[in-house]
């Protein structure tokens, strides 16, 4: 079976120009071209967060499309939901890492003030502003653009504390039967990850940030770290 990478992003990211996720997706794929999983999607000229059940279908849709393939889902922080119940659907060609993983629970680490201060109001709608999206198909860059508001949908928490009650536990069992790892940022600012990840098996712990950005030498080093260490249990 050939091997397929998607990539999965967190709230309100275009996850191609985050540039830890493109290498990483790039150094894991047997192509070299790995799917992209957005936090966000283009409604009407208006970019919207996509809720984790969204990305869980676009995931999920493409691990149906090729029934001959394996597939690693690398993803970013609350993008862990779409993996972690994509994984719970194809039990049998599917595997994960979790970078940054809202631990010990989706609902918790959304509701950090970390989060929750970077969310605004106007006229009754919520927004979060997106560094990647303002890059529209540049693709990663070192240069910091003007960021563009996100809308989150009323209905983002809700979905969120859908899969929350058994997000660990799921996390847990997966990891524990070697379908999972977890990639642990010693600089996360959810630092509720770092004590629920401790007990854990499969934890991969790498000196960084949550998003995992860095210098290009740094990055580099820190991307080949986690590929060579998926591949010494992966696929």
């Amino acid at each position: 079976m050939s091997r397929e990478v998607i990539v999965i992003g967190g709230l309100a990211s275009k996850v191609a120009n985050l540039a830890p996720f493109k290498l990483l997706g790039s150094l894991l794929s047997d192509n070299g071209h790995p799917y992209y999983v957005n936090g966000g999607h283009l409604i009407d000229g208006a970019i919207w967060a996509t809720t984790p059940s969204g990305q869980l279908e676009e995931t999920a849709g493409l691990v149906a499309s090729k029934p001959e393939a394996k597939f690693l889902i690398v993803s970013h922080s609350i993008g862990a939901i779409a993996a972690v119940e994509t994984l719970k659907i194809f039990d049998t060609r599917t595997q994960a890492i979790l970078i940054s993983p809202p631990l010990p629970s989706p609902a918790v680490a959304h509701g950090h003030s970390r989060i929750q201060a970077r969310i605004h109001s106007h006229n009754g709608q919520r927004f979060i502003p997106s560094y990647s999206f303002a890059l529209g198909d540049k693709g990663p860059s070192n240069i910091a653009p003007t960021p563009v508001d996100v809308i989150i949908p009323d209905d983002y928490e809700a979905d969120i504390e859908m899969y929350s009650e058994r997000f660990s536990e799921d996390v847990r069992a997966l990891a524990t039967s070697s379908r999972l790892q977890l990639v642990i940022a010693s600089r996360d600012w959810n630092t509720d990850a770092l004590l629920a990840a401790a007990s854990m098996p499969g934890v991969i712990h790498i000196d960084g940030a949550h998003s995992l950005q860095a210098a290009p030498d740094e990055l580099n080093k820190t991307c080949s770290y986690i590929a060579e260490a998926w591949e010494s249990v992966g696929l």
